[in-house]
């Protein structure tokens, strides 16, 4: 192979490892905007469970005072 083929590959090479070290970076930054999408989903789940929780608390408390503290429950 003369210098220029030898040159030649040697550029290509230097391209391969540049683009995969970019598509790292990319793989990088993807798996961090997964991982932030989905601690999102969980933290916004955990919201909305404790709102449900305090909804039927106080749902509670106020079936509570309106029976004077104590409910008879029926099954």
């Amino acid at each position: 192979m003369d210098v220029g083929g030898t040159s030649s590959v040697a550029n290509y090479l230097q391209q391969v490892v540049e683009i995969r070290k970019q598509q790292g970076e990319v793989d990088a930054q993807v798996a961090e905007s997964i991982r932030r999408a989905r601690q999102q989903v969980v933290d916004q789940g955990l919201e909305d469970g404790n709102k449900q929780a305090e909804r039927i608390n106080e749902i509670k408390r106020t079936a509570l005072q309106a029976h004077g503290g104590s409910i008879d429950v029926w099954a």
